[in-house]
This record gives C-alpha cells, sequence and structure tokens, in this order.
C-alpha cells in the first residue's frame, strides 16, 4: 500500500470519513497519533543534458526513491481472533497487539535516456526507458502467528 500513513494528520476530524471516502484509507486507531506509525520517504531527482553538436542533444533523467514504513498497530486486538487459541508469553500475560513491529521497505530507481535530433527542420526523439522495483513485507513473526496464525514475510521486485 502506498498510501501517505500520515495523511490524517492534517483533516479536520468533521472531513475524515469525506476524506477517507475519496482515497479509501483510513486511521486504525482514534486518534491523530498512532502506533508504530513512523515512515522514512527519500526521494532524489536529477537531469542532465548538453548540445553534442547543434542540432543533437542527449540527455539523461534519474529518480531514486526509498521509504522504509512501519504498518500501524491496532489497539486491543484479541489474540486468537481467527481461530487459534489464546497465548500467554512467559510472564503470563497476552500478547499486546499494539507490539506488532511489521515493515515495509520499497526501493524504486528509473531512469530515461533521451536523444533530440534535428535534421532539415524536422524535429526528433528516441528515448530508452527503464525502471526497478523492489518491495519488501517484513512481518512481526510471533505476533502475527499469535494475532492471524499466519506470517508471511512478501518480496516482490521488477
Amino acid at each position: 500500500m502506498k498510501a501517505n500513513r500520515h495523511s490524517h494528520r492534517f483533516v479536520p476530524p468533521e472531513m475524515r470519513s469525506t476524506f477517507d471516502a475519496i482515497f479509501g484509507m483510513s486511521a486504525v486507531g482514534s486518534g491523530v497519533k498512532l502506533i508504530h506509525d513512523f515512515s522514512q520517504q527519500e526521494k532524489g531527482f536529477g537531469t542532465m543534458s548538453a548540445f553534442i553538436v547543434a542540432s543533437t542533444r542527449p540527455s539523461l533523467i534519474m529518480e531514486p526513491t526509498i521509504n522504509n514504513v512501519q504498518i500501524p498497530d491496532v489497539l486491543g486486538r484479541p489474540v486468537g481472533q481467527i481461530g487459534n487459541p489464546p497465548l500467554t508469553n512467559s510472564f503470563g500475560t497476552q500478547f499486546q497487539s499494539a507490539q506488532l513491529n511489521e515493515t515495509q521497505n520499497e526501493v524504486t530507481h528509473y531512469g530515461v535516456l533521451p536523444l533530440q535530433k534535428s535534421i532539415n527542420g524536422i524535429d526528433g526523439q528516441l528515448a530508452y526507458f527503464t525502471r526497478y522495483n523492489n518491495s519488501q513485507l517484513t512481518p512481526d513473526i510471533v505476533g502475527d502467528m499469535l494475532l492471524n496464525g499466519v506470517a508471511s514475510e512478501v518480496r516482490r521486485w521488477s
């Protein structure tokens, strides 16, 4: 999910249901400050262009993006809600859903290498485009097993 998890901070409470309906996202807690909701998003952009001769110009356009996002926790979610029996830790207390530590990391790079040429008053451009994406969801193995019965680490790249 690529939604900005901090988007509710700038929406007045009376407008949140409209905001959720339009953008399809909502806060998982009742307050403005969610638990485990830190995100670090780094983006860059670069472009270079030069004339080789008066009628030929190569260019280079690049963008790297690195996002590290914590998945917000839901307070008070019962252990074993999908048929698993409630389990306790070594101190005899039940696992708290607010202690989950799930993260998602995304790395995206793209580049465009265009070549512009003008011959006898006719302008043209040819461009090569490439893109790389790597997305990884890292679960809280113990917490997800207790709460959901499944804890999968998901990786996708292209």
